[in-house]
């Protein structure tokens, strides 16, 4: 299977170690976006989840978050109580911080990296422990920053990519691979035309160890998600896009409860 480096923006991949500028991230990635999704689990509405590019500030980094919370009937079977927060330099196809926060009834657990791509050192902390750092060169991502990077990708049936993704104690080579052109429902009962990807996770994200997780994203330039789902041991857990706002917009809290500035779009 042939293994193919990314379009201009991702070429940095091979790149990026001789010092050489990347081209600008996609217009549609630096403006943000909020992406909220319905969970569902044998087929029984069970929960949401909420993926956000946040758009650069003075630094310049992106930032990614995913929330993901399920329903008491799902926890019985599948726990999702999760938070992912990615810290991205889109100059060099990196990310710079990465947290993750789970809970599991009484159980709570904690995960944070720190990479320095000068050094090639990500330092790690695993519930306030420090924990052996691992070296490994730039460009690296984390599963939600490979996740939200594999949308820029020249996507179509056939092709096959490589990322290197750090996860817990290993970094490793993520193979994406597009396994063909489908139509599926939208949130409107209206008929989408997607790429079906499979990026192939050891672990993170919606995926356990011993899971198989499965996206179909729109065939336009932007790869919205339109369904995420993730095969189980005891079931699928279905994520299925109920809403797109773009651009990104902050949320305002008020005495009536949070309420959302900017233009609101529904998903496909």
């Amino acid at each position: 299977m042939a293994v193919l480096v990314p379009n201009r923006w991702l070429a940095v991949v091979t790149l990026a170690a001789a010092g050489v500028a990347s081209a600008e991230a996609p217009a549609w990635l630096l403006q943000g976006e909020r992406l909220t999704y319905t969970l569902t689990y044998l087929r029984v509405v069970g929960g949401t989840m909420v993926l956000q590019t946040i758009p650069p500030t003075e630094d310049g980094l992106l930032r990614f978050t995913l929330q993901a919370n399920s329903s008491p009937f799902v926890t019985k079977f599948a726990v999702v109580d999760d938070f992912f927060e990615t810290s991205f330099d889109p100059r060099l196809s990196t990310f710079l911080l990465s947290r993750k926060e789970t809970r599991e009834g009484n159980r709570y657990g904690e995960e944070r990296i720190e990479y320095d791509p000068d050094l090639g050192v990500a330092r790690r902390w695993k519930n306030g422990i420090a924990r052996d750092p691992i070296k490994v060169a730039p460009p690296v991502l984390d599963t939600l920053g490979a996740v939200m990077v594999l949308r820029t990708l020249p996507l179509a049936p056939g092709r096959a990519f490589q990322l290197t993704v750090l996860s817990g104690k290993t970094a490793y080579p993520l193979v994406v691979t597009v396994k063909e052109r489908a139509k599926i429902r939208g949130s409107a009962g209206v008929p989408v035309d997607t790429f079906v990807v499979e990026p192939l996770f050891r672990e993170g994200f919606l995926a356990k160890k011993e899971g198989k997780l499965t996206l179909w994203v729109t065939t336009d330039e932007t790869h919205v998600p339109v369904k995420i789902s993730s095969t189980l041991p005891f079931g699928t857990l279905n994520a299925s896009l109920a809403r797109v706002e773009r651009p990104w917009q902050a949320v305002v809290e008020s005495s009536s409860g949070p309420e959302k500035q900017g233009k609101d779009s529904h998903g496909p």
